[in-house]
């Protein structure tokens, strides 16, 4: 079967960002299915282009095929930002409408424009398409980026989401609350399956522990790290964090790991606050991700206290339950849910730094056995919902009973 994966912000192991596309195309091609990901070549995360020399690595890695589209380049949430997402899909359009046609069209949202073309070529192209959702638009961005509700912006995108949703042969959502939601907007249950993020167990090299790894960071020998490792964004609610390290005992250091639009903000605001107890550290690729999970205390998950966040399950919740690694969370919901009903760490009340700071500081007084008793627990919650190996396989099929689909009319 031959599949396009249409995916803007699709991130190779070598460099930082969801690598979700690129380990379910992996699987997939090794299962013998001839899978193209076509991809932004400018980083959303490093907000640059991508090098040679790195398109050499990812390829090598992939084992499948990989169109980079060029798109305009941008560094905020400003108007070089919508037109990174027009080009984008503009290129998408032109470069695929002249290329023979797949057997089927996967594409993945957010931004909404990847799968506007998705559902275009495969209606010119008389194929299925199956549309994959990441995160809800436009109910996010208002969230995140201050777009007002009832802007007509918001409402062309809540339109254009809709319309997607309707338009779709299957769709895959990440979460329970997704699925929900487009239960709500009137999308028949049925057409909807869930797979969630995850870890591609079997494919990955456990590092070896070293001790004090922080240290080479500022970090002082022997303390122990809590470890935030993603996005610093609006979203994200890293001020709270930050504001706990003033609760903590002098022997615990915060450390975050990441960029965004964020981060230099709150690189000054500890500055102002004299919070010495945090650091920041840059993005990782995704391979190299694990060895600061693994040799970190406890992980963090932090988001803000809205209720579109309630439906999260970020890809972080499946790298520390896999390095088998506590987690402190402020996130009700899902993450909630998975957190205490298997066992994986503590809960602490969003917005109230001194309670973060007291749920960090009793993970790190708990006994070995309880560390050794989370640790099997992370392990069980990836073994029964976070292998990403086993989350391909589920995937494929549902790609391969929809791509039996026949088109007959092409709009």
């Amino acid at each position: 079967m031959k599949i396009w994966f249409l995916c803007q912000h699709a991130a190779p192991n070598n460099l930082p960002g969801s690598s979700r596309a690129f380990d379910f195309a992996k699987e997939w091609s090794e299962q013998g299915e001839q899978v193209v990901v076509w991809l932004a070549n400018f980083s959303h995360v490093l907000r640059r282009r991508i090098k040679p020399a790195e398109k050499t690595l990812a390829k090598a890695d992939a084992k499948f095929k990989l169109r980079w589209l060029w798109s305009f380049k941008h560094v905020g949430n400003d108007w070089r930002r919508i037109l990174n997402m027009v080009t984008f899909a503009c290129n998408l359009i032109f470069q695929a409408m002249f290329t023979k046609k797949p057997d089927i069209i996967l594409a993945s949202s957010p931004p909404l424009l990847v799968p506007l073309a998705g559902w275009l070529l495969a209606r010119f192209k008389r194929i299925p398409f199956v549309l994959e959702v990441r995160d809800l638009w436009p109910e996010s961005l208002v969230v995140m980026n201050g777009l007002k509700q009832k802007s007509l912006v918001a409402r062309l995108l809540s339109w254009l989401a809709t319309f997607l949703y309707h338009k779709a042969d299957k769709i895959v959502v990440l979460t329970n609350h997704q699925r929900d939601a487009l239960v709500k907007r009137g999308v028949a249950r049925e057409v909807v399956t869930l797979i969630p993020n995850g870890v591609a167990v079997s494919k990955i090299v456990k590092p070896k522990l070293c001790a004090n790894f922080y240290q080479q960071f500022g970090v002082p020998a022997n303390a122990f790290v809590a470890l935030y490792a993603g996005a610093h964004g609006p979203a994200n609610g890293l001020q709270s964090v930050a504001l706990a390290a003033k609760y903590l005992p002098k022997d615990i250091y915060i450390v975050l790991v990441g960029d965004g639009p964020e981060k230099e903000a709150l690189i000054k605001f500890c500055q102002q606050q004299k919070i010495n107890q945090v650091k920041f550290l840059p993005v990782v690729s995704k391979e190299n991700i694990y060895e600061y999970t693994f040799n970190a205390g406890c992980g963090i998950i932090s988001l803000q206290d809205n209720d579109i966040f309630r439906g999260a399950r970020p890809n972080k919740l499946f790298d520390y339950a896999f390095a088998g690694l506590p987690i402190v969370t402020n996130v009700d919901g899902e993450v909630r849910e998975v957190v205490e009903g298997y066992g994986l760490g503590v809960f602490a009340p969003p917005n109230n730094p001194g309670l973060f700071a007291s749920a960090i500081e009793k993970i790190r007084l708990m006994p070995d056995s309880s560390f050794r008793q989370i640790k099997a627990a992370g392990h069980r919650y990836i073994e029964r919902h976070g292998d990403r190996v086993k989350a391909a396989e589920r995937y494929l099929k549902l790609l391969q009973q929809s791509s039996k689909l026949q088109r007959v009319i092409g709009f």
